[in-house]
């Protein structure tokens, strides 16, 4: 027998077939893709961390940075629901008292809302420093009645250090509480403090 010699040249290249069966792994690949990546961002606890004032504070990664005015030094807003806000506010205070600084300073934009209560205080600290905890509501009437007003409420730490008091609070509507009050308990622990 004679060996059969053939051309490199005369090789053709063949483009494989794709099979009814490489379809459907192909479609089951891009699903499981676009599942995981919709379960992931719906489930995104991540936090953004930035320091303004020597404190550190934490937001959670889909909220918006949103400029802020005197007192409030940080504010950050959901991207869901503009009712839900974190913020901080430092003023001097030549208080020593962290009660009595926070009822001789207005230092919640929430104090001049309608409807203002405070809930409750209890004594905590927060990364090493005497702080309050303060849990309030308010209601959220619309500028020109054009929503129904909704009662808001708040959680709100505040210190004193170097003679300026701090609070850095989270609200919300009422009906989103218990999802963001166990997103702040995350959050308040990314605190931290220099002084």
């Amino acid at each position: 027998m004679a060996a059969v010699s053939t051309d490199l040249y005369d090789v053709r290249l063949r483009r494989p077939k794709l099979t009814l069966s490489d379809f459907v792994v192909l479609l089951g690949a891009i699903a499981a893709f676009a599942i995981g990546w919709a379960y992931k961002d719906w489930h995104d606890n991540r936090l953004r961390t930035t320091e303004i004032s020597g404190v550190t504070v934490a937001y959670p990664h889909s909220w918006l940075n949103f400029p802020s005015f005197e007192p409030e030094v940080f504010r950050a807003v959901s991207n869901d629901d503009s009712r839900q806000i974190i913020f901080l506010t430092t003023v001097t205070t030549p208080q020593v008292d962290i009660l009595q600084a926070i009822t001789t300073n207005t230092v919640s934009p929430a104090q001049s809302a309608p409807g203002y209560t405070q809930l409750g205080n209890r004594a905590t600290t927060i990364d090493g420093n005497d702080a309050v905890v303060t849990d309030y509501s308010y209601v959220d009437a619309s500028i020109g009645g054009s929503t129904i007003p909704s009662v808001i409420v708040g959680q709100q730490y505040a210190w004193i250090v170097n003679g300026q008091l701090s609070v850095f609070a989270i609200e919300g509507p009422e009906d989103r509480w218990d999802t963001l009050e166990h997103d702040f308990k995350r959050i308040i622990d990314k605190v931290k403090i220099s002084g």
